[in-house]
């Protein structure tokens, strides 16, 4: 029985986005409307999409949002849907995470009472570019659950109207889910899905519904109605309930003992049905409350996840900022070193070195020789003359050990969160598996509300039958008293019928022998086809043990090309974004020599969460994961490897890919080392064929980045599991 309908505010109750019309009061539409859009779509969370786009209204004017709020268009048939709704004594809320300025325009306008959304922050009639309220952070269901608490209601009779990504919450969790020209994401948690922007389509469904309701609450007194019509009066008889039923076209028997067998053979038709739509009932709640267990337990982990992402998130700003303290203090002691007479004893240096080049590689006469080595030795004594400033170099020093100091930090920090971040990860793979399974789940309640829906139907088809029937009956039935001319008909009858029975003796005796033959004859061709069966089935036996390795070591060749296709595309397209020196930094000591390689964390913890989920939902979409196999294929000959039978293998449930960051160096010449920066991706996958079903795990190595490094390849890494020339693993630094 439903007792609630609720409904999303924008794109729903009215016809348009609320915020995306306030935006253009502060020419801003386009960046709203672009963030909006990855909201609805999934791509980002709510929390972080309604505080961004309300950041960017800072400064517009409550008073002209008012105005805009008064000139929102409704959805089409939304003033008739609500009155209706109303008028059947169902409960309507509106839950949205649009705007209380918004809402209360649309209330007053329909007569809602009870409507749960944000509120702008305000300052001197102006918005300040925050935003408070129940669904910044919360979920659409949590305020449903809420609002069901005190009246008696539970979510079992709930109807819920939504379009977007945060409406899914309520949509999966009510008695009746309806996606209203939805994103795909959402239709594909709905009961019902509306594609046309008028809400008495909806309406429709709800209406369509209660009606069902009636008369499966009604049911046993129908039955027991239409059983009792054969013993109330004529008058009463002509007046069955109808009431929900459609128009019976059935075809009476000729005869009132005919009509009764009719009846007979109806109820016992309606008894099936009303039992095969209970078990269809039966397994639509058991399936949709394995769904709600699983639901609430998918909540609880990706909170636990989002809970370790935001705690990464927050020790990964500390890293920055260790990082860019510690690069403050080396550029500094860089400063101080060039100020302190560094710079002049290098150049002069370098005046020195020149010199001795000519004197030792060129044929000079004793002239110009001796004033090159005269020019050598005043550059000397200019250089021993040179002090550097011990308050300066004391300072450097201090400097350095500061620098020090924060790059313990950058690695306290970087471990932490990366500690953080594999947990987050846990969680992540976890709510994947759950959600598996409550879409499983969800799929099954949804066949079964079907199959128990098309029984519905069948049961009233009969029904109605039974009232025909029954006003037969009721309209004809026999009289107590018995005519002469009855009697004599009866006596009649029981003449017929001891012909009948001597007709059928003789009829026993003659055909006895007959039925034997015909028996022997029937039994030499049963074991005929029993014989034929079984060869049969020992031929196709051995065909199949003989061809099963062939064509799984084939299937097995289609699936990890396939696979790894797809992780090469995917990996590709998120690395097009990264380049080398987005995800390692190089760090150099004071003489400019390489000292340690570092990865940075936030890009790497970055491409090592989005790619795995990339990979599975394009295996998903992929028609590639549906493969055909020619059975000539096995034969090993060219002029058959696309002949004969065709075999459909089915590559699916990938699960989750793992994902490792490698590192190589190879050297390039002098004093240069080529370094190679691998993401490697495992997967597993299920490989369905009609003969046996397979899992897989496939490997795959893909280069994102590299870099020719100048010095010496470095004694120091962080976060790095490097591969030496000869290809052995070694794990460096932790």
């Amino acid at each position: 029985m439903i007792k609630l309908v609720v409904f999303d505010l924008d794109n729903v109750i009215i016809d348009g986005e609320a915020i995306d019309e306030i935006g253009k009061l502060a020419n801003v539409e386009d960046e709203i409307a672009e963030i909006t859009e990855k909201a609805m779509q999934g791509e980002i969370d709510f929390e972080t999409s309604i505080k961004d786009r309300v950041k960017l209204l800072e400064g517009t004017s409550v008073e002209d949002i008012q105005k805009v709020a008064d000139e929102l268009p409704l959805m089409n048939g939304a003033e008739d849907t609500i009155a209706r709704l109303k008028e059947e004594g169902l409960d309507v809320a509106i839950i949205s995470g649009s705007f209380d300025i918004v809402a209360q325009t649309v209330k007053d306008k329909l007569g809602i009472e009870n409507a749960y959304t944000n509120s702008f922050t305000v300052e001197d009639g102006k918005l300040t570019g925050e935003v408070t309220g129940p669904l910044v952070s919360g979920s659409k269901l949590d305020i449903l659950k809420e609002h069901i608490e005190g009246n008696d209601t539970s979510l079992e009779e709930v109807v819920a109207v939504g379009d977007g990504a945060n409406d899914i919450s309520m949509i999966e969790s009510a008695g009746i889910g309806i996606a209203f020209n939805a994103k795909d994401s959402v239709k594909e948690k709905a009961d019902v899905v509306v594609d046309e922007k008028d809400l008495t389509k909806v309406l429709d469904e709800i209406i369509n519904q209660l009606s069902t309701d009636v008369v499966e609450d009604d049911e046993t007194e129908q039955v027991e109605e239409a059983e009792e019509k054969a013993e109330e009066s004529t008058e009463e008889a002509e007046k069955p309930k109808k009431d929900g039923l459609p128009e019976s076209d059935f075809v009476l028997a000729d005869t009132m003992e005919g009509v009764r067998k009719q009846k007979d053979e109806k109820e016992a038709e309606i008894a099936k049905v009303t039992e095969e739509r209970e078990e269809f009932n039966r397994i639509a709640k058991e399936q949709r409350k394995i769904r709600d267990e699983l639901n609430a337990s998918l909540k609880e982990n990706l909170n636990k996840a989002i809970e370790f992402r935001n705690e990464r998130n927050e020790i990964n700003k500390q890293v920055e900022e260790a990082k860019k303290a510690r690069n403050e203090a080396n550029n500094k002691i860089r400063n101080l070193e060039w100020s302190s007479g560094k710079r002049d004893k290098i150049k002069i240096e370098n005046e020195i070195k020149k010199i001795d080049k000519i004197i030792e590689t060129r044929v000079l006469d004793i002239k110009k020789e001796n004033q090159l080595v005269k020019n050598a030795n005043d550059l000397r004594k200019q250089l021993m003359e040179i002090h550097e400033d011990e308050s300066v170099k004391g300072e450097a020093q201090d400097l350095k050990k500061l620098s020090e100091e924060e790059h313990e930090k950058v690695i306290e920090f970087s471990e932490k969160a990366q500690a953080a971040h594999e947990e987050m990860l846990k969680y992540f793979r976890k709510t994947d598996d759950i959600r598996t399974a409550a879409d499983e789940a969800h799929k099954k309640f949804i066949e079964a509300r079907k199959n128990a829906s098309a029984k519905h139907e069948e049961f009233k088809s009969i029904l109605s039958d039974i009232h025909v029937i029954n006003k037969k009956l009721g309209s004809n039935r026999p009289r107590k008293r018995r005519s002469s001319s009855n009697k004599s008909s009866s006596s009649n009858g029981n003449k017929n019928r001891e012909e009948k029975e001597r007709a059928e003796e003789i009829f026993d005796k003659f055909g006895k022998k007959t039925r034997n033959r015909n028996t022997k004859k029937g039994s030499n061709a049963f074991f005929s086809a029993v014989i034929i069966l079984i060869v049969a089935i020992i031929t196709y036996t051995a065909i199949t043990k003989a061809l099963n390795p062939i064509i799984n070591e084939m299937c097995m060749d289609k699936a990890k090309n396939i696979a790894t296709i797809i992780s090469n595309e995917e990996a590709t397209v998120i690395m097009d974004k990264y380049t080398y020196n987005d995800l390692i930094t190089i760090i150099k000591d004071g003489d400019g020599n390489v000292k340690m390689l570092q990865t940075n964390t936030k890009s790497v913890n970055q491409i090592m969460s989005d790619i795995p989920t990339k990979i599975v939902n394009k295996f998903e979409e992929s028609e590639r994961s549906n493969i055909t196999i020619y059975l000539g294929s096995v034969l090993g000959m060219k002029y058959f490897s696309a002949r004969g039978p065709k075999m459909n293998i089915k590559i699916a449930n990938v699960g989750n890919v793992d994902t490792k960051l490698e590192s190589e160096f190879v050297s390039e010449g002098i004093n240069q080392t080529l370094h190679r920066l691998y993401l490697v991706l495992t997967c597993e996958v299920t490989i369905l064929t009609p003969y046996s079903t397979i899992k897989q795990k496939i490997d795959n190595q893909v280069l994102i980045a590299e870099s020719v490094i100048v010095g010496n390849v470095p004694d120091s890494y962080y976060n790095l599991v490097t591969k030496d020339v000869q290809g052995d693993s070694v794990r460096l630094i932790d």
